[in-house]
């Protein structure tokens, strides 16, 4: 069973889309903070995908995907993606960052998500 860590501040949004994740076979792990979401990864859960928000108070969903790419395996995510409107400075983005627009649709990205972690 594949393994997602879903991070937004916003709890309705986070809430759905692990809702959806785990209806879709997952299993899904709702974070609601960037803090919260780091030390999740820091435990020896180990997450096929990490799914965060950007604009996000104590912490942006950039510098907890650039922690997340500095992790040992297993604890670093093999996908890791970003939910966002606008990405300030894209030169900052490490280039294996998944980068989501919002709004998206979550059965595309379900399917992109599985498509990835099948060629990794």
């Amino acid at each position: 069973m594949r393994r997602i860590l879903i991070c937004d501040d916003e709890e309705q949004v986070a809430d759905e889309l692990t809702e959806f994740f785990t209806l879709c076979g997952w299993q899904a792990v709702p974070s609601y903070s960037s803090r919260e979401a780091r030390r999740l990864l820091m435990q020896s859960v180990e997450f096929d995908c990490l799914l965060t928000d950007n604009a996000m108070p104590g912490g942006n969903g950039l510098a907890l995907v650039t922690f997340a790419s500095t992790l040992p395996p297993p604890q670093r995510p093999a996908i890791l993606c970003l939910m966002t409107g606008i990405i300030e400075d894209r030169t900052a983005c490490p280039s294996d960052i998944l980068h989501v627009g919002k709004p998206f649709d979550a059965h595309e990205l379900h399917k992109d998500l599985t498509e990835m972690l099948r060629q990794s």
